[in-house]
Protein backbone atom coordinates (compact mmCIF):
# COMPACT_ATOMS: atom_id res chain seq x y z
CA UNK A 1 0.00 0.00 0.00
CA UNK A 2 3.04 2.12 0.53
CA UNK A 3 4.52 1.60 -3.07
CA UNK A 4 1.02 2.80 -4.42
CA UNK A 5 0.50 5.87 -2.05
CA UNK A 6 4.36 7.02 -2.99
CA UNK A 7 3.87 6.28 -6.65
CA UNK A 8 0.58 8.52 -6.52
CA UNK A 9 2.32 11.49 -5.04
CA UNK A 10 4.93 11.04 -7.17
CA UNK A 11 3.12 11.54 -10.70
CA UNK A 12 0.92 14.05 -8.54
CA UNK A 13 4.39 16.20 -7.49
CA UNK A 14 5.27 15.40 -11.43
CA UNK A 15 2.14 16.67 -12.60
CA UNK A 16 2.04 19.84 -10.65
CA UNK A 17 5.55 20.74 -11.16
CA UNK A 18 4.81 20.55 -15.03
CA UNK A 19 1.78 22.52 -14.92
CA UNK A 20 3.95 25.35 -12.90
CA UNK A 21 6.64 25.07 -15.30
CA UNK A 22 4.21 25.63 -18.51
CA UNK A 23 1.71 28.08 -16.67
CA UNK A 24 5.64 30.43 -15.84
CA UNK A 25 6.29 30.16 -19.82
CA UNK A 26 2.66 31.14 -20.83
CA UNK A 27 2.90 33.87 -18.62
CA UNK A 28 5.78 35.55 -20.17
CA UNK A 29 4.77 33.56 -24.16
CA UNK A 30 1.33 33.82 -24.57
CA UNK A 31 0.30 31.21 -27.65
CA UNK A 32 -2.56 28.73 -28.79
CA UNK A 33 -2.79 26.02 -27.55
CA UNK A 34 -1.78 22.98 -29.86
CA UNK A 35 -4.20 20.79 -31.51
CA UNK A 36 -2.91 17.54 -30.10
CA UNK A 37 -3.38 18.93 -26.72
CA UNK A 38 -6.21 20.69 -27.41
CA UNK A 39 -8.04 17.00 -28.68
CA UNK A 40 -7.67 15.94 -25.05
CA UNK A 41 -9.41 18.77 -23.32
CA UNK A 42 -12.66 17.36 -25.61
CA UNK A 43 -12.83 14.53 -23.71
CA UNK A 44 -15.33 13.06 -21.30
CA UNK A 45 -13.35 14.20 -18.14
CA UNK A 46 -13.22 18.07 -19.43
CA UNK A 47 -16.98 17.84 -20.03
CA UNK A 48 -17.51 17.02 -16.24
CA UNK A 49 -16.71 20.59 -15.71
CA UNK A 50 -17.21 22.42 -18.78
CA UNK A 51 -20.65 21.43 -20.31
CA UNK A 52 -21.37 22.88 -23.67
CA UNK A 53 -25.10 23.19 -22.90
CA UNK A 54 -24.35 25.14 -19.70
CA UNK A 55 -22.03 27.21 -21.66
CA UNK A 56 -24.35 27.45 -24.38
CA UNK A 57 -27.40 28.37 -21.91
CA UNK A 58 -25.46 30.90 -19.98
CA UNK A 59 -24.74 32.80 -23.23
CA UNK A 60 -28.17 32.62 -24.02
CA UNK A 61 -27.96 31.97 -27.64
CA UNK A 62 -31.06 32.51 -29.67
CA UNK A 63 -32.70 30.82 -32.80
CA UNK A 64 -31.64 32.32 -35.90
CA UNK A 65 -28.88 34.20 -34.48
CA UNK A 66 -25.45 35.12 -35.65
CA UNK A 67 -22.92 33.87 -33.22
CA UNK A 68 -18.97 33.88 -33.47
CA UNK A 69 -16.72 30.92 -31.65
CA UNK A 70 -13.47 32.37 -31.37
CA UNK A 71 -10.28 29.99 -30.56
CA UNK A 72 -12.75 27.62 -31.68
CA UNK A 73 -10.41 25.22 -30.83
CA UNK A 74 -11.56 21.11 -32.27
CA UNK A 75 -15.46 22.30 -31.74
CA UNK A 76 -16.43 21.12 -28.61
CA UNK A 77 -19.27 24.35 -28.47
CA UNK A 78 -19.67 24.49 -31.88
CA UNK A 79 -22.01 21.30 -32.02
CA UNK A 80 -24.31 22.95 -29.64
CA UNK A 81 -24.04 26.74 -30.96
CA UNK A 82 -25.29 25.41 -34.39
CA UNK A 83 -28.01 23.51 -33.19
CA UNK A 84 -29.19 26.15 -31.17
CA UNK A 85 -29.23 28.85 -33.71
CA UNK A 86 -30.83 27.00 -36.28
CA UNK A 87 -30.75 26.30 -39.79
CA UNK A 88 -31.52 29.79 -40.59
CA UNK A 89 -28.68 30.59 -37.80
CA UNK A 90 -24.91 31.57 -39.06
CA UNK A 91 -21.77 30.17 -36.84
CA UNK A 92 -18.59 31.79 -37.62
CA UNK A 93 -15.75 28.86 -36.40
CA UNK A 94 -12.83 30.85 -36.49
CA UNK A 95 -9.08 29.78 -34.91
CA UNK A 96 -5.68 30.53 -35.81
CA UNK A 97 -4.69 27.33 -36.67
CA UNK A 98 -5.59 25.04 -39.33
CA UNK A 99 -5.60 22.09 -37.17
CA UNK A 100 -8.15 23.31 -35.08
CA UNK A 101 -10.54 24.25 -37.74
CA UNK A 102 -9.94 20.77 -39.53
CA UNK A 103 -11.13 18.86 -36.40
CA UNK A 104 -14.53 21.45 -35.80
CA UNK A 105 -15.08 21.09 -40.04
CA UNK A 106 -14.83 17.16 -39.05
CA UNK A 107 -17.09 17.51 -35.74
CA UNK A 108 -19.73 19.48 -38.03
CA UNK A 109 -19.83 17.60 -40.77
CA UNK A 110 -20.24 14.13 -38.68
CA UNK A 111 -23.34 16.00 -37.31
CA UNK A 112 -24.60 17.38 -40.63
CA UNK A 113 -24.45 20.63 -39.87
CA UNK A 114 -24.46 23.15 -42.25
CA UNK A 115 -24.74 26.46 -40.88
CA UNK A 116 -20.88 27.32 -39.99
CA UNK A 117 -18.84 29.25 -41.63
CA UNK A 118 -15.05 28.42 -41.15
CA UNK A 119 -12.15 30.78 -41.22
CA UNK A 120 -8.79 30.82 -40.52
CA UNK A 121 -7.41 33.93 -39.18
CA UNK A 122 -6.17 35.61 -36.42
CA UNK A 123 -8.21 37.00 -33.85
CA UNK A 124 -7.16 40.89 -34.37
CA UNK A 125 -8.20 40.96 -37.86
CA UNK A 126 -11.49 38.86 -38.18
CA UNK A 127 -13.47 38.59 -41.38
CA UNK A 128 -16.06 39.33 -40.26
CA UNK A 129 -18.56 42.40 -41.57
CA UNK A 130 -18.76 44.94 -38.62
CA UNK A 131 -21.77 44.77 -36.37
CA UNK A 132 -23.28 41.61 -37.62
CA UNK A 133 -22.88 39.25 -34.87
CA UNK A 134 -25.31 38.53 -31.93
CA UNK A 135 -23.02 36.85 -29.66
CA UNK A 136 -19.33 35.79 -28.88
CA UNK A 137 -18.07 33.35 -27.32
CA UNK A 138 -14.38 33.64 -26.09
CA UNK A 139 -13.54 30.23 -24.05
CA UNK A 140 -10.14 29.23 -23.57
CA UNK A 141 -8.58 31.78 -25.90
CA UNK A 142 -7.94 35.23 -24.28
CA UNK A 143 -5.07 34.58 -22.49
CA UNK A 144 -3.57 32.80 -25.36
CA UNK A 145 -3.35 36.07 -27.18
CA UNK A 146 -0.26 38.75 -26.90
CA UNK A 147 -2.58 41.78 -27.55
CA UNK A 148 -5.68 41.44 -25.30
CA UNK A 149 -6.80 44.90 -26.10
CA UNK A 150 -7.11 44.70 -30.48
CA UNK A 151 -8.60 41.20 -29.48
CA UNK A 152 -11.80 42.75 -27.72
CA UNK A 153 -11.82 46.28 -30.24
CA UNK A 154 -11.88 43.57 -32.66
CA UNK A 155 -14.57 41.43 -30.99
CA UNK A 156 -16.61 44.54 -30.26
CA UNK A 157 -16.24 45.76 -33.70
CA UNK A 158 -18.43 42.47 -35.06
CA UNK A 159 -20.71 42.80 -32.43
CA UNK A 160 -23.90 44.42 -33.07
CA UNK A 161 -24.90 46.92 -30.43
CA UNK A 162 -26.69 45.16 -27.22
CA UNK A 163 -24.95 42.20 -28.36
CA UNK A 164 -23.36 39.79 -25.74
CA UNK A 165 -19.78 38.36 -25.36
CA UNK A 166 -18.75 35.49 -22.84
CA UNK A 167 -15.30 34.81 -21.83
CA UNK A 168 -14.32 31.85 -19.91
CA UNK A 169 -11.13 30.20 -18.37
CA UNK A 170 -10.43 27.00 -16.60
CA UNK A 171 -8.48 26.64 -13.38
CA UNK A 172 -6.43 23.67 -15.15
CA UNK A 173 -5.30 25.57 -18.08
CA UNK A 174 -1.80 26.52 -17.99
CA UNK A 175 -2.30 30.28 -18.60
CA UNK A 176 -5.11 31.06 -16.69
CA UNK A 177 -6.60 34.30 -16.06
CA UNK A 178 -8.63 35.53 -12.87
CA UNK A 179 -12.29 36.41 -13.85
CA UNK A 180 -11.06 40.00 -12.42
CA UNK A 181 -8.56 40.50 -15.35
CA UNK A 182 -10.44 39.53 -17.60
CA UNK A 183 -13.73 42.01 -16.61
CA UNK A 184 -10.64 44.49 -16.29
CA UNK A 185 -9.92 43.47 -20.13
CA UNK A 186 -13.48 43.35 -21.13
CA UNK A 187 -14.68 46.65 -19.30
CA UNK A 188 -11.41 49.23 -20.52
CA UNK A 189 -12.09 48.09 -24.10
CA UNK A 190 -16.23 49.33 -24.05
CA UNK A 191 -17.93 46.17 -22.35
CA UNK A 192 -20.41 46.17 -19.51
CA UNK A 193 -20.55 43.06 -17.19
CA UNK A 194 -23.92 41.81 -16.78
CA UNK A 195 -23.65 38.13 -15.66
CA UNK A 196 -20.71 35.79 -13.59
CA UNK A 197 -21.71 32.16 -14.34
CA UNK A 198 -19.91 28.58 -14.18
CA UNK A 199 -17.75 27.37 -11.26
CA UNK A 200 -14.55 27.86 -9.97
CA UNK A 201 -12.88 25.71 -11.88
CA UNK A 202 -14.67 26.79 -15.13
CA UNK A 203 -15.74 30.06 -14.62
CA UNK A 204 -18.03 32.61 -17.27
CA UNK A 205 -18.65 35.95 -17.48
CA UNK A 206 -21.46 37.80 -19.46
CA UNK A 207 -20.78 40.92 -20.82
CA UNK A 208 -22.84 43.47 -23.48
CA UNK A 209 -21.58 45.65 -25.57
CA UNK A 210 -23.41 48.69 -24.32
CA UNK A 211 -26.40 50.30 -27.32
CA UNK A 212 -25.44 53.79 -25.75
CA UNK A 213 -20.84 54.33 -25.10
CA UNK A 214 -21.94 56.40 -22.40
CA UNK A 215 -24.47 53.75 -19.94
CA UNK A 216 -20.70 52.00 -19.39
CA UNK A 217 -19.26 52.90 -15.64
CA UNK A 218 -15.93 54.72 -16.07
Amino acid sequence: MKWFTRTVMFMFGGLLGMQLGIRILFRFRPAPVPAQVSRLLGGSMHLLYRDPIRVVDFAAVRRNSTVLDLGCGTGIFAIELALRIGENGLLHAVDFQPGQIAATRKRLDSASLRNVQFAVANAETLPIDSETVDCAILISMLAETNNKDAVLKEVKRVLKPGATLVIGAELLEADYIRPDTARRWAERNGFQLVARGGSTAAYLLKFVRPINPLSVAA
